[in-house]
């Protein structure tokens, strides 16, 4: 499991949004993709982690609980929706807020809405910035409330 540090500046001096004392984890093949979105959420307050290898996350998810796991569809090996499944089959995760990020056209609609309750989101990348943060906004507060 790598954690990506943070070389740069937030894209804003303040974000509106905070995540204070929620763990997020972002799983995606693509180590600039991972290391971007973590730049993306470093001003939130919230703690980060980011892993490239879906089955480095997965063992990371045996030990751990994050609040909300952004996944990518588009991965070697296992695809984002096999390691979703694979979630879900866990009773600590079968509610674990996910937004899947796909470069591609999302699955079936209706195989979609069957993976799991409603605290699932689907993503075009390239992912825009203020979008990101909303649906996280979104899923976390739905997630405290329920």
């Amino acid at each position: 499991m790598k954690t990506f540090p943070d070389f740069s500046s937030p894209t804003k001096p303040a974000q509106r949004i905070t995540f204070n004392d929620k763990s997020i984890m972002v799983v995606d093949d693509d180590p600039l993709q991972v290391q971007t979105i973590l730049r993306v959420l470093r001003s939130t307050g919230c703690h980060l982690a980011g892993s490239t290898n879906p089955n480095s996350f997965l063992r990371w998810l045996s030990i751990n609980n994050p609040d909300l796991v952004i996944l990518d569809v588009m991965m070697p090996d296992i695809d984002g929706w096999e390691v979703f499944r694979r979630m879900r089959a866990s009773p600590r995760h079968q509610n674990t807020p996910v937004i899947f990020l796909t470069g591609i056209a999302a699955p079936d609609e209706e195989d979609f809405f069957n993976l799991g309750p409603g605290n699932c989101r689907l993503l075009a990348k390239p992912v825009h910035h203020e979008g990101l943060l909303d649906t996280i906004e979104e899923l976390l507060t739905t997630a405290a409330a329920a």
